[in-house]
């Protein structure tokens, strides 16, 4: 038994013993499995030498190498840094590091300097150890282009290019040399890159860039012929020398070059593909159509590709009919094709019709079940859902859609949806996000004004825009957006002169006619501004857009019968035009017509169920129609999507407040409704009304001689004030705050409250 029990125990060590792998050992089996090709497994195994030992710089060095070969640059970088401060004597070390540092700088337009700083000290320890270093040179020359001293730049290449005749230098070298006036070496330097290395695209490409700048077009050509001839079986090449041919319009020799692959379908499978996307690119839709017709019929396995391309040419072409065809023909064979899916539903935003944007919608949510986080398609969700009138589900799609500084789109659509929801702050905060990508971006300016003006900082919207405008002197919009500035701030005389000046281009003249006339609205001239509309409206009498404006001039000179008139003409043109309906029922209003109006905003209602505006509208309406109960179903229904409304809040509150039984539910709302905009003076208004109602009179008579104070002006808060006076017994100088709120024209239903305190005090 114990000889037994010894060798067990002796098998148990051997076996211990065997399972301890060393440091060296992960290294030396990560590297066959380098060596194999086998990255993953190998990149492994240098985690687990580095697990055993933190310190073992060669493999960290090993595991920098994997990701290289894995194109993982990053990675690479973080375990080259590491190996150089574990192996600081390690040439080839630090040569892998600032190759991977030098193109991280290289391609980050900012330079950082944190890398600039790294590169610099490696170069120089490079070339402190040896002075002819091509990595320690390559480094500076680099660095020297980036610090703009392109003769130090060129002294470095020069160096390193005798060191090692590296293509890629040698060409940069050329590159410079051009650059810095030195054309003749250039030009040498260039050709003799081409020479070496026949295969080396970027080298032809400086010296034609060289030859068409010196204008010595033959020798352009000559260089792309060279180019061809070299890499006979390369299109690529052939194309490019097309493009030369189309630019410097020599037609035969254009068509002799894309023949040349049309003719070799063994070499150039895509030929006919490669010449249709040619001719598309440079807008020759006609051969281009051609083309992709021929490879319908001739190339089966390809049909689709073409058919897709063809989709395309069409939209280009603003043909949408026929690419909405054709993209049906080609789902009724592919009825999962995902790009012609992706296309079709951009096709239905863009069109924007009830039916598209519906179909458009559900197309898109089935595609994002299978791609959650694609951009294009949430971007595109967000922008039918933002047509469709839903801007808070838009909101939540864009935003998903935002996923780094350079998607500039969804902040555009952000940036919109905010000015129309008159949140410039937040139309500020997406502008500047863009401008910060992006500073001379002329959208994103307008934009960020248009913030501005929103927030009522219109003296730094008023800078923006003129500078907007010097740098872009066409752009009509920046104009338009000043003329409503200068409105904004009353300055009739420079709004109307720009407006008048904006009527004769095409782009804005409606939309400034339209602000002509209201400058001459708050100029009180209502006739003027009738007139002007009037005439508009003779050459153009489909505008809705005038009519609509000559309704609000007819409304605001007190003519409610001719805009009503007007109102009713633009809805029978566009009978889904919501603002059309909410105008309507406000005429309405204010003419009395209670059930008329009632039935314009039932209809805005209709039409956007989610939006809050018809229905508070509509309670309004029902509450001077005596309707109480549709009234509050109506504030409730708002305040059930949204409970922070403080529109809805505070008329709830002050309809409330004539029912002795609902008085706490009326002080809560309006309290809620000031706790949410605690500067809103109609809202201390409510709470004040609400007050008096409670009799409590000391704290009516605080808030409503406040707002008589700082408004005196607005005859409801003199008539309120008025009313808490009376119940505490000052007749005198209720009766005063009454004459003051008369002298400022009142409502008809106040004025004749007014007028019969007045009497029976009297």
């Amino acid at each position: 038994m114990k000889r037994t029990f010894g060798f067990c125990v002796f098998a148990g060590l051997l076996s211990l013993s065997c399972c301890t792998v060393t440091r060296s050992g992960y290294l030396a089996k990560a590297n066959k499995l380098f060596d194999a090709g086998k990255y993953a497994e190998a990149s492994l195994n240098y985690r687990k030498a580095i697990q055993k030992d933190p310190q073992f710089g060669e493999s960290y060095y090993r595991l920098g190498l994997v990701a290289i070969k894995q194109g993982d640059p990053r990675q690479a970088y973080e375990a080259l840094t590491r190996a150089v401060e574990l192996l600081p004597d390690d040439i080839d070390v630090k040569e892998k590091l600032s190759s991977i540092a030098l193109s991280y700088y290289l391609l980050d337009s900012r330079h950082p300097k944190n890398l600039y700083n790294q590169l610099m000290k490696i170069s120089a320890d490079l070339l402190a150890k040896n002075p002819n270093s091509f990595e320690g040179l390559r480094v500076k020359g680099y660095m020297a282009i980036t610090d703009r001293k392109p003769a130090d730049a060129i002294q470095f290449f020069r160096k390193a290019v005798q060191t090692k005749r590296d293509p890629i230098v040698k060409t940069t070298l050329a590159d410079v040399l051009a650059q810095n006036g030195q054309l003749q070496e250039a030009e040498k330097v260039g050709l003799e890159v081409v020479a070496e290395a026949k295969d080396y695209s970027p080298a032809y490409n400086v010296l034609y860039t060289l030859y068409v700048s010196s204008k010595r077009i033959d020798d352009a050509e000559k260089i792309l012929q060279a180019r061809v001839t070299n890499n006979p079986k390369q299109s690529i090449y052939v194309l490019q020398l097309a493009e030369h041919y189309a630019d410097y319009q020599k037609p035969a020799e254009l068509a002799r070059t894309l023949q040349r692959i049309l003719d070799r379908p063994k070499d150039f499978p895509q030929a006919r593909l490669q010449v249709a996307d040619f001719y598309a690119g440079r807008k020759n839709f006609a051969e281009a159509a051609r083309y992709y017709q021929e490879g319908i019929q001739t190339n089966s396995a390809d049909k689709l590709v073409y058919q897709q391309r063809t989709v395309g040419l069409l939209l280009q072409e603003g043909k949408q009919d026929e690419a909405a065809n054709l993209m049906e023909q080609i789902l009724k064979e592919h009825p999962k094709d995902q790009p012609t899916l992706r296309l079709r539903a951009s096709l239905w935003v863009e069109r924007g019709s009830a039916a598209n944007l519906d179909a458009a919608i559900s197309d898109l949510q089935a595609l994002l079940k299978q791609s959650p986080d694609d951009r294009f398609l949430l971007l595109n969700l967000g922008q039918a859902l933002r047509r469709k009138g839903d801007l808070d589900a838009a909101t939540a799609q864009l935003l998903q859609a935002m996923k780094d500084r350079g998607d500039l789109a969804p902040r555009y659509e952000l940036a919109e949806i905010a000015l129309e929801r008159g949140q410039g702050k937040q139309a500020v905060q997406y502008s500047s996000e863009i401008l910060a990508y992006s500073p001379a971006n002329g959208r994103a300016r307008l934009l960020h004004a248009m913030g501005l003006m929103a927030t009522r900082d219109f003296d730094v919207a008023r800078g923006e825009l003129t500078a907007l405008i010097k740098d872009d002197p066409h752009n009509a919009q920046a104009q338009m957006q000043l003329g409503t500035a200068l409105l904004a701030q009353k300055n009739y005389p420079q709004a109307a002169e720009l407006f008048e000046k904006l009527r004769q281009d095409a782009s804005v003249g409606p939309r400034a006619t339209s602000a002509l006339a209201s400058t001459y609205l708050s100029e009180n001239q209502p006739d003027k501004a009738a007139k002007l509309l009037e005439d508009a409206l003779k050459k153009s009498p489909n505008s809705t857009s005038m009519r609509s404006e000559l309704a609000v001039s007819d409304f605001r000179a007190g003519k409610y019968d001719a805009a009503i008139q007007e109102f009713r003409q633009v809805l029978a043109t566009d009978p889904k035009l919501l603002k059309g309906w909410l105008a309507l029922g406000e005429v309405y209003d204010l003419k009395g017509d209670l059930d008329n109006s009632i039935s314009a905003y039932q209809k805005a209602r209709e039409l956007a169920p989610k939006d809050p505006v018809p229905p508070i509208s509509l309670a309004t309406v029902f509450a001077k129609a005596g309707r109480i109960k549709e009234a509050r179903a109506c504030y409730e229904d708002v305040l059930k999507a949204d409970p922070n409304n403080v529109s809805a809040l505070n008329n709830l509150a002050f309809m409330l407040s004539d029912d002795p039984v609902s008085l706490d539910e009326a002080l809560r709302l309006a309290q809620r409704a000031i706790q949410i905009a605690p500067q809103e003076p109609g809202f201390m208004d409510t709470l004040g009304y609400i007050y008096l109602k409670r009799n409590m009179l000391d704290s009516a008579l605080q808030t409503f001689a406040v707002l008589a104070q700082k408004y005196p002006a607005y005859p409801t808060f003199r008539y309120h004030f008025g009313l808490a006076l009376l119940a505490k017994g000052d007749k005198t100088k209720a009766a005063a705050e009454f004459k003051a709120a008369l002298a400022n024209h009142p409502s008809r239903l106040e004025e004749a409250k007014i007028n019969q305190l007045l009497q029976n005090k009297s």
